[in-house]
């Protein structure tokens, strides 16, 4: 028996030295610092970025389709932001014509809650919740959230980036755990009475007014996460009436606290198929060769001035469609090469963008199975 525990003990012990993680088995380096000048495009590349690898074993091809909201999901989410138990919610036809227009609709107090889809030819499509404090004078600010452009502590907020957001990872835990925080920035709180006078035309100086944070949640599959990019693919090729947006929740935190929540294209998540992934200088070969071309209009515009800073490359979940389908949907690992332009001076590359603008300014997304470009505003 002893002998046997042994032998079981060597065996697991084997097992767990053989196990390799995604860095390992890509041989991926932590950080990647080189210069080049392109000959295909006239541009010069800087990548002085750190290599950021889930600290996992096995990437997946991941089915996704289209989640539909229950009236029962719909008072969870808003019990949980709202405070108040919420039951009895239903969908009622809001509008009928070329499409039909479903709406859940409940005020507590300041708070509402809005919960909605579409029909649209027998599909149910954009699938979305909004759960805001109503104010007098300043809109929604979650209405069309697809990106977040700027990071730096809030105008007139007392609470810190850290803050705030202890504050968000909180609220979502309690509605959708599991999720991870993968983009914020900030965003200002302008009144409707100030944009309805005109007041970009007619003031010599710009008011400035108080910010708040916004903060984005993702999907963490197996230990990946799909990530938040700048491009984030938002409607399909073939319905661009009706996005199928990626699976996002927005949380805004205003200076006294919680203000919106936006849990936007909801995804179910169906077989998982284990993928071997390039190895990672196959990957920077791709990216030295199309890095240039992917962005050719930037040396359209800066001429012999142009140039590239790559400060972030990261591996996560990208939702594409399926090859050869019309309505079909999977994420796949892929590399991420994070920066911006930037203007040759002296010498030297200065980044177009101030620290801590467009910081989620995907410059290529390259599969990390089949080593092609994927254009994340289409989603292919």
């Amino acid at each position: 028996m002893k002998r046997l525990i042994t032998i079981l003990m060597m065996l697991l012990c084997v097992s767990c030295a053989s196990a390799e993680t995604l860095r390992d088995q890509t041989g991926a380096p932590d950080a990647v610092q080189e210069s080049w000048k392109s000959t295909a495009v006239p541009m010069s590349i800087l990548i002085d970025a750190a290599v950021e690898i889930p600290e996992t074993e096995q990437a997946f091809r991941v089915e996704v389709t289209r989640h539909e909201f229950t009236p029962e999901e719909l008072e969870r989410i808003g019990s949980a932001v709202i405070g108040t138990t919420l039951s009895g919610l239903r969908y009622e036809c809001d509008y009928s014509g070329w499409y039909d227009s479903w709406l859940c609709r409940v005020k507590v107090g300041d708070w509402q809650l809005d919960g909605s889809y579409s029909i649209l030819k027998g599909r149910r499509l954009r699938d979305d919740v909004h759960v805001l404090r109503r104010s007098e004078d300043i809109p929604p600010s979650l209405a069309n959230s697809n990106s977040i452009f700027e990071q730096h502590q809030a105008r007139e907020n007392p609470y810190s980036p850290e803050a705030a957001q202890a504050l968000a990872d909180e609220l979502v835990a309690a509605f959708a755990p599991g999720r991870i925080m993968s983009a914020w920035g900030t965003e200002e709180l302008i009144p409707v009475s100030a944009s309805n006078q005109g007041w970009t035309e007619t003031q010599t100086e710009f008011v400035q007014y108080p910010e708040a944070y916004v903060f984005c949640y993702t999907p963490m599959i197996g230990g990946i996460p799909e990530l938040c990019a700048f491009d984030d693919c938002f409607m399909d090729e073939d319905n661009s009436y009706f996005p199928f947006r990626n699976d996002r929740i927005y949380v805004l935190i205003w200076p006294d606290g919680v203000s919106e929540v936006r849990w936007q294209s909801p995804q179910d998540y169906g077989s998982q198929t284990p993928c071997d992934l390039l190895p990672f200088e196959q990957i920077m070969n791709v990216a030295r060769e199309l890095l240039p071309l992917k962005q050719v209009a930037v040396a359209t515009r800066l001429g012999d001035k142009a140039g590239l800073v790559v400060d972030r490359i990261t591996l996560s979940y990208c939702r594409v469609r399926k090859r050869n389908t019309k309505d079909e949907y999977e994420l796949v690992p892929v590399w991420d090469f994070f920066g911006n332009s930037a203007r040759l001076l002296n010498g030297e590359l200065h980044r177009e963008d101030a620290e801590g603008e467009m910081p989620y300014a995907s410059l290529l997304t390259i599969n990390a199975i089949d080593g092609l470009v994927i254009d994340r505003s289409y989603g292919y």
